[in-house]
């Protein structure tokens, strides 16, 4: 399983750029890494145990569909979407 995780210094650094960007309903995206949960399990505690996917979980998360790909401005640190229908 791989998950996406944001420092809190990187989420307010993120926000703020973002207040000064926006203009009317765009969606901001982030573009992060994925961590392997199994890593960093592994790192914080050689004991841990595996349990399984929970009902309703998924293997892997997107920030990101292809759809809303078609109507992102990409910049260095984030995708902006513009409106748009599905």
């Amino acid at each position: 399983m791989k998950r996406y995780f944001f420092h809190v210094d990187e989420a307010i650094s993120f926000i703020l750029e973002c207040l000064t960007l926006m203009n009317e309903g765009e969606i901001f995206v982030p573009k992060m890494q994925k961590y392997s949960i199994k890593e960093i399990a592994s790192r914080i505690s050689k004991k841990h145990k595996i349990i399984g996917l929970r009902r309703g979980e998924k293997i892997e998360e997107s920030l990101i569909t292809k759809v809303e790909m078609r109507n992102a401005k990409e910049r260095d640190n984030m995708w902006i979407i513009t409106q748009y229908s599905p």
